[in-house]
């Protein structure tokens, strides 16, 4: 079988562990669905971003959803969590289809179901002060020394990520620009 990895989210912040209903912020729901244009939400993500909060039982449910739908066109679903209880979804096809036939049911699924909320959740875990996450990404690389000085957030969207910051150290910037730990 194929393994393909599942981005479901292009900032890729792609925790249970964690407490999330402190970090309610409206400008949070704003930011991230601002990632989301062109996009009507669905009955079930409007009920679950009406508080402003994605609480881990609302993450689980909308991954159950995805889940269901993606195993339902015959793609198969492992998942794992990562250090901060985060999902990490990996789809899997028989040989014989496409590798981007799961790619493509992976994102009808997540419509309407986990893309919003895995966003919004993983954003109340990763970024706690509610900051902007490109802006976040260019003071991380920045200050590791992976860009100049004067690198900034339209030259991280509109240009070619520097080698210099294609090391280990600037994969870590990008997935967790505020250095967050997880909670022990």
């Amino acid at each position: 079988m194929a393994l393909i990895s599942t981005l479901l989210m292009g900032v890729g912040i792609s925790a249970i562990g964690c407490s999330s209903t402190e970090n309610a912020s409206p400008d949070r729901l704003d930011r991230v669905l601002g990632n989301f244009t062109g996009i009507t939400l669905s009955d079930f993500e409007e009920g679950v971003v009406k508080d402003g909060v994605v609480s881990s039982a609302e993450y689980e449910e909308a991954y159950n959803l995805w889940k269901t739908c993606v195993e339902d066109n015959d793609v198969g679903v492992v998942v794992e969590r990562d250090d901060f209880g985060l999902l990490v979804p990996t789809t899997s096809i028989p040989k014989e289809r496409p590798e981007q036939e799961a790619l493509d049911v992976s994102a009808e699924c997540g419509e309407g179901t986990f893309d919003v909320v895995r966003n919004l959740y993983e954003d109340q875990v990763l970024n706690p002060d509610s900051r902007d996450w490109n802006e976040g990404v260019v003071e991380c690389l920045i200050d590791h020394d992976l860009v100049d000085p004067d690198y900034t957030v339209e030259k991280f969207l509109t240009e070619e990520l520097p080698a210099s910051a294609q090391t280990e150290a600037g994969t870590a910037c990008m997935s967790n620009p505020f250095g967050v730990t997880p909670a022990s």
